[in-house]
């Protein structure tokens, strides 16, 4: 969907409280309110959209129920698998290298407690590039994928040149990363590949999402929101954003609606049962995100 041009809605203040998440959308941060940013000008589809179904399935941190979240391994069997999109987490290290990783610390899926002793639960940011390079990112999922590293950002776009698969995106924890969406941007236009991939930018920080607009003003925005918000909200986001992520298990049927009549698109995370894909199937949601995409393919 490309930009639509839209009068500025007065900005409100819509603090939205984020419940106790599960494993499976591991979602730990609340979202910022929603602040006003200009209207968005109008771009033609960006390329590979125009033919995608009525629900387009995005392969969650990169078919994270095949391989180990995020790794070169889950991209390479994401991409396989065919959906619309995969969808990774971007932070940057200490030296501003854009690093792909989910959680605030390296604890959980990789090895950092045995090769820094001390420093498992350290920030991503206070890592060097060259640091996390020595990290094991595969073996907590299982031996086979002993030596997988974490990637950089700069390398996601080898899995998907030339495959039609677009990028979900997302701005991780951005107060942690200062600068993020600029190094980003600078990443982006180093390498002509690019210009082939779909690109959704998403967080749950507004003010990120803004600050992204303004480099990348052709490029989609999804605003993650664990509710669906109030229909005056929907409309002022409408002004910015093409896209609502919500918590599936926190939505109605009348809520999509709601959403659709303010002139959003609606994605829903992180739906990892089969029951749950047909649910959000019947309720025509826009975007099912998922650790399972071969389930939806099927």
């Amino acid at each position: 969907m490309g930009r639509r041009s839209k009068p500025l809605i007065v900005a409100i203040v819509a603090t939205l409280m984020v419940a106790g998440s599960t494993p499976a959308t591991a979602i730990a941060v609340e979202p910022d309110p929603v602040t006003a940013a200009p209207p968005k000008a109008g771009v033609d589809a960006a390329p590979g959209l125009a033919a995608e179904p009525a629900t387009v399935t995005v392969a969650h941190r990169a078919a994270a129920g095949k391989a180990p979240e995020q790794t070169h391994a889950a991209m390479t069997r994401a991409v396989d698998l065919r959906p619309e999109h995969i969808e990774i987490d971007v932070q940057l290290s200490k030296d501003d290298v854009p690093v792909i990783v989910h959680d605030r610390t390296f604890a959980r899926t990789t090895d950092v407690e045995s090769v820094f002793p001390g420093r498992e639960h350290d920030p991503i940011g206070s890592f060097t590039y060259r640091e996390i390079r020595r990290l094991d990112a595969g073996s907590w999922f299982g031996k086979k994928f002993a030596g997988q590293r974490i990637p950089r950002l700069s390398a996601v776009v080898d899995h998907l040149d030339g495959t039609g698969v677009g990028l979900f995106l997302e701005l991780k924890n951005p107060n942690d990363s200062p600068g993020l969406e600029r190094v980003v941007d600078k990443v982006i236009d180093a390498d002509y590949r690019w210009r082939g991939v779909p690109m959704t930018f998403l967080s749950f920080d507004a003010d990120s999402l803004h600050r992204m607009a303004k480099l990348r003003s052709t490029d989609r925005l999804l605003w993650l929101s664990p509710d669906v918000p109030s229909t005056s909200t929907l409309r002022q986001v409408a002004g910015w954003a093409d896209e609502l992520g919500a918590d599936y298990r926190r939505l109605t049927k009348q809520d999509v609606g709601r959403v659709h009549r303010a002139g959003l698109r609606l994605a829903v995370y992180t739906v990892n049962t089969r029951s749950a894909q047909s649910w959000v199937l019947s309720i025509r949601a826009d975007s099912l995100i998922t650790d399972y995409p071969e389930w939806v393919k099927s």
